[in-house]
């Protein structure tokens, strides 16, 4: 991040390319990372909003597959995608991952989220008892 700051600052391709040496140099790259660093720069310089766009569309995707809709109890905002057989997916690619494996999840509010995750974890059938009280009180909201 830093360094996309310091070409940012730059006045001149010749100023970049300094910046990259050093970073090079300092990063012990070689010859060819130098100009694949400095053709990534550029490109980045030119479509600053690119990865924000492409998370954008992707989510909306993911949106139009699932729904946005609580099954739970009908809300529409703060809605989380939750995997019904509870595996563990990829945090940075979950959207990639939401959309090749659409048909295991399902749209949920941000409470109610929280609550399965948190039945899924109590051993103590008293604080489930607890638990869905909070749930029903959550919904009787709506």
């Amino acid at each position: 991040m830093k360094l996309l700051k310091k070409l940012e600052k730059a006045k001149s391709d010749e100023e970049a390319r300094d910046i990259l040496k050093n970073h090079v140099s300092q990063s012990k790259y070689n010859k060819y990372k130098l100009a694949y660093l400095t053709a990534t720069a550029r490109w980045r310089a030119k479509n600053p909003n690119y990865q924000r766009d492409y998370i954008r569309k992707r989510r909306q995707q993911v949106k139009e597959l699932i729904g946005t809709q609580c099954v739970v109890c009908g809300a529409t905002q703060k809605i989380c995608f939750h995997e019904i057989n509870g595996n563990d997916h990829p945090r940075g690619q979950a959207c990639s991952y939401i959309l090749k494996n659409y048909k295991n999840f399902v749209p949920l509010c941000k409470s109610d989220h929280s609550l399965i995750h948190a039945i899924a974890h109590v051993e103590n059938p008293e604080k489930i008892i607890d638990l869905i009280r909070q749930i029903i009180a959550h919904h009787q909201k709506f």
